[in-house]
């Protein structure tokens, strides 16, 4: 849901660096995005979703 926006802003982030390296993107940015990230965005997912539904099941 929200990989696709954080990879985009992440890519857009970096080009605005000075240092345009993608070598240092598959070293750092790569790992981060795989482990840490991963599970940030799918507790947030999770979270989400069930802020929708306890609001839609009162309206």
């Amino acid at each position: 849901m929200f990989f696709g926006w954080y990879n985009f802003l992440l890519w857009v982030w970096l080009q605005s660096r000075p240092w345009r390296s993608p070598i240092l993107w598959v070293k750092i940015v790569f790992p981060i995005n795989a482990h840490c990230v991963a599970y940030l965005w799918v507790a947030i997912d999770v979270v989400v979703i069930w802020v929708f539904r306890v609001s839609a099941t009162k309206i």
